[in-house]
């Protein structure tokens, strides 16, 4: 028996995606849902190397300051290589600002040690939500806030 108020159908994110559609119209942690799913698929290009598809989901303001050219040599052509994003936690202060923390797995090639290194970090991220859509604010270096 369906729950009150769940939506009909299977909450996936295939290649139809009219689920995702669905939850961006459902409060709380549902709509949370849809936010962590973008930060992954982000990660996911950039492990697969194709950052000019990340390019999209960067904010329009940063997109504004860096073309997708340069943006894609920047972040294919890091010495890690990137494995694995898993979600981690989610904060939202605001209805359009959110903080996602994410694991990322990588391997890095250091001097004097055969063969690369496989480490595990975190990033926190924060995410606006301009348009009805979900965009990255990159952190820039030597940025000062007022």
């Amino acid at each position: 028996m369906k729950a009150a108020g769940a939506p009909a159908g299977p909450l996936s994110v295939g290649p139809g995606r009219r689920s995702i559609a669905r939850l961006r119209r459902l409060p709380g942690k549902r709509r949370g849902v849809v936010l962590e799913q973008r930060a992954i698929q982000r990660w996911e290009l950039l492990i697969n190397h194709q950052a000019a598809k990340a390019y999209d989901f960067l904010s329009p303001g940063f997109r504004a300051t860096k073309s997708r050219e340069a943006y894609a040599a920047e972040m294919n052509n890091r010495p890690v290589q990137w494995s694995k994003v898993l979600p981690y936690s989610q904060k939202c202060e605001k209805p359009t600002v959110c903080e996602v923390s994410l694991q990322i797995d990588a391997n890095v090639n250091m001097p004097g040690v055969k063969g690369p290194v496989s480490s595990v970090g975190f990033v926190t991220e924060t995410w606006i939500k301009t348009g009805g859509k979900w965009y990255i604010l990159p952190n820039m270096p030597g940025a000062k806030g007022g």
